[in-house]
């Protein structure tokens, strides 16, 4: 049988190959069991079955997801739809500033680290840990600013960086401040709850209250020791001016508006390459599956119908055991 090591890394690198190409390593893998290891012809028909249904499966994801990158629109993020679009921008981080990835010591906005150690006395590496920074990130057009929320994202970069220190190797995929990218998903503008003006100056006026003597101080003009009316209304002026330069900030600090997985299944994207990258990708391998499902089930009907075309080894198997008393 074989030996696959279905550790963490390579599910998360299973993750990031294409199906097409998962299902085509798959197809060949279970072909050359079938001609070293099967014995009778009914056998190899129900593998060739079983690797046309793969292809299938391949094809109407790939045909979905080139269908989905095609079909939907492109969106300028200070005039989208809320629901299912594409956008295109470039990476920047968010307000705090950028990351730094652990062993390459490289700024980015988004990274996953693969780190390996050869151990004492070997020869190849051995996965230690995976690590993925689980920060948010900004996409940015001419027209605003949108924030991905990388968590359940299938994210594509170009950006690879490889470093050997003493006897570790890090392997670090990277978004870095800049990149072009685009992504696909469920956008959705966080809107603040309209602040109730007239509830927030009183309370800022109440506030005020509790330090009278620094009220005097500024807003008592005359020195009395006392507000009048008008040094009153000065001061209610003034809290309506600071309530409002506070909203505004406070606006102004947090991305309005986010790029998140779709609630329903629909796939979220994120990657550093031209969309029309991804669409001809996923139509390349659609055609290609189309193609081998068609025949592989033409190839199996016809060795059905004319069971002497099977290789002469398991047409020799169905001899001997017919033979057999």
């Amino acid at each position: 049988m074989f030996d696959l090591p279905l550790d963490s890394l390579w599910l998360k690198r299973l993750r990031r190959w294409p199906l097409g190409g998962c299902m085509l390593a798959a197809q060949a893998a279970l072909l050359l069991y079938g001609a070293t290891h099967l014995q009778r012809p009914r056998d190899l028909l129900l593998l060739l079955v079983l690797a046309a249904a793969m292809s299938g499966w391949a094809w109407v994801h790939h045909r979905r997801r080139y269908l989905l990158l095609q079909g939907t629109p492109l969106a300028r993020i200070g005039s989208a739809p809320q629901g299912y679009v594409q956008i295109a921008g470039c990476a920047q981080s968010l307000d705090d500033g950028p990351l730094v990835c652990p062993g390459v010591d490289m700024r980015c906005v988004w990274y996953e680290l693969v780190v390996e150690e050869i151990p004492a006395g070997g020869r190849q590496y051995q996965h230690v840990q995976t690590l993925q920074s689980a920060h948010g990130f900004l996409l940015a057009d001419a027209t605003g600013r949108c924030l991905i929320d990388p968590d359940s994202a299938e994210i594509r970069t170009t950006d690879t960086v490889v470093e050997r220190k003493d006897d570790y190797r890090y392997t670090a995929r990277l978004i870095c401040d800049g990149d072009p990218i685009y992504a696909i998903g469920e956008f959705v503008s966080v809107r603040e709850q309209p602040v109730d003006m007239k509830l927030a100056v009183s309370q800022k006026l109440a506030e005020w209250k509790q330090d009278r003597a620094d009220l005097l101080r500024r807003f008592d003009t005359d020195r009395n020791g006392e507000i009048d009316e008008k040094e009153w209304n000065a001061a209610r002026q003034a809290a309506e001016r600071e309530v409002g330069d506070e909203t505004a900030e406070a606006q102004m600090q947090a991305p309005a508006n986010v790029m998140r997985a779709s609630q329903d299944g629909r796939p979220f994207l994120v990657a550093t390459e031209d969309p029309a990258a991804g669409i001809t990708r996923n139509r390349r391998w659609a055609w290609l599956h189309l193609a081998l499902m068609i025949g592989t089930l033409s190839g199996t009907l016809n060795l059905a119908h004319h069971p002497e075309r099977i290789p002469q080894r398991h047409a020799n198997s169905t001899t001997s055991s017919n033979a057999t008393p």
